[in-house]
């Protein structure tokens, strides 16, 4: 008997199975996306999208006068700390914040007891000195002059005298008739008359003659020096009185009665406000456009909605660098105005108010292009440049050009770069999706204002069939 076998399956044939399956199913899709890719093909690409639609601006070389507005504030033309020039007690203090003053108006006064008791005793001193040098120049009494001049002939009669007695002496004494006691004693009395009169006679010519030159200049200089000590006492009272430098507004008050005031101690805060100075800060690209001496419009809302006429009348040439500024302080000066309310003066223009300044420059020339075409990147500045189709109009290139700026004129802007010429045509709308070197189709102008194409050459006439 003969067996036959079946032959047997097992587990690993399924997934073998399916393997195969699975083989011919991936070289089944290669070859239908073979097919497709060759059918597609066959139908050839799609086509390329049209040229984006722009509108065109054009750039040309104006004359421009540079125009810079800033922000600025408006400070005083004079500021000034008062400050006490004396150590002292306030007796006195008549300013009043807010208040308008004169030119040498009294602020404050400090006590001035001692400071006038020393005036009296210098002056009473300067009035001696004085007197002392009026008797030296007027010289010598007339009855000085009759006493020196007795008192000389008294002493020339005792002179005599006592001569003569000397000579009787000798004479005696010649005959033997006196001793040399008598001589000597003689002769001693003699001699004292003969100095006393000398003497009188010296001091009647110095009565006669006067004071010595010397000593009058040294009494003028006694006195002198006395009229200068009053004038220093009397300068250092007026500066124990504080007034005021200049006509102005009192904004700070800095002392009150009764406080001790040291030499330079502020007593108030002074301002003039008759003309004020318009201060802004000008950035170093555009400061050299500023004039010294050219007209500036200024504009205070917090007044009115009035320009204000002014001239730059100074250029600070120096910025705040180290706070990391490179902006210059412009001044322009103003002249104020004022109302009176039931006597109270006030000025319209007040220190701080903000004001919006317009610089002029002298004109130049500078190339000018529609704000519109510029664009803003992390790159800088960019416009795009279209070259236009000399055989229609109607078609360009566009090219992007990298730029600086400069002065501005209502709609347009200085543009700086070298590729940039006068009359190109530049993109003002629809370039945010632009391409260097991407064709477009072009609008020239708007409603407001058309620029012309430039003029196509004529077309070409078909030629004729044989």
């Amino acid at each position: 008997m003969k067996t036959i076998i079946s032959p047997s399956i097992d587990s690993r044939q399924p997934t073998v199975a399916v393997a195969i399956c699975g083989l011919v199913a991936i070289m089944a899709f290669c070859g239908c996306g073979n097919s497709g890719e060759q059918e597609v093909a066959a139908q050839g690409a799609p086509p390329a999208p049209p040229p984006q639609l722009v509108r065109l601006g054009q750039i040309s070389i104006k004359t421009v006068s540079p125009k810079l507005t800033v922000v600025g504030s408006i400070v005083p033309s004079r500021t000034s700390i008062v400050a006490s020039g004396s150590n002292g007690q306030v007796e006195e203090y008549l300013a009043e914040e807010g208040s308008f003053v004169e030119e040498g108006t009294v602020l404050s006064v400090l006590k001035m007891v001692t400071t006038d008791l020393e005036i009296e005793e210098a002056k009473a001193l300067l009035a001696e000195r004085q007197q002392a040098l009026e008797e030296l120049e007027n010289g010598s009494r007339k009855e000085e002059i009759v006493e020196a001049r007795a008192r000389m002939q008294a002493h020339l009669a005792a002179k005599e005298s006592t001569q003569s007695r000397l000579e009787r002496i000798r004479t005696l004494i010649a005959r033997q008739a006196s001793n040399q006691d008598e001589l000597d004693e003689a002769e001693e009395r003699a001699e004292a008359a003969s100095q006393l009169y000398l003497a009188s006679q010296a001091q009647f010519e110095l009565i006669v003659e006067g004071p010595r030159k010397e000593t009058i200049e040294q009494a003028r200089a006694r006195v002198k020096g006395q009229q200068d000590h009053v004038e220093f006492l009397l300068a250092d009272k007026q500066k124990r009185i504080t007034r005021a430098p200049f006509s102005g507004f009192v904004v700070e008050e800095h002392s009150h009665e009764g406080q001790w005031l040291s030499q330079g101690d502020p007593v108030v805060t002074l301002v003039e406000l008759n003309a004020v100075d318009v201060v802004g800060n000008v950035n170093q690209d555009d400061i050299k456009h500023v004039r010294l001496g050219s007209e500036s419009n200024i504009k205070i809302s917090a007044v009115s909605d009035d320009v204000w006429q002014g001239r730059v009348s100074y250029i600070v040439p120096t910025s705040d660098w180290k706070a990391g500024s490179r902006g210059f302080p412009v001044k322009v000066r103003l002249q104020n105005q004022f109302t009176e309310v039931d006597g109270v003066r006030s000025p319209i223009l007040k220190a701080g108010m903000m004001a919006e300044m317009t610089l002029f420059g002298a004109p130049q020339q500078a190339l000018m292009a529609p704000k519109d075409a510029l664009m803003r990147t992390t790159r800088g500045l960019l416009m795009y440049v279209c070259d236009i189709d000399k055989n229609d109009p109607t078609q360009g290139v566009v090219r992007q050009i990298s730029l600086t700026t400069g002065l501005t004129e209502g709609n347009e802007i200085e543009v700086i770069a070298p590729e940039l010429q006068d009359h190109q045509f530049v993109v003002v709308e629809g370039a945010e999706r632009l391409q260097p070197f991407q064709p477009v189709r072009i609008q020239f102008g708007t409603e407001e204002k058309t620029i012309a194409p430039p003029a196509s050459p004529p077309a070409k006439q078909p030629a004729e069939n044989p």
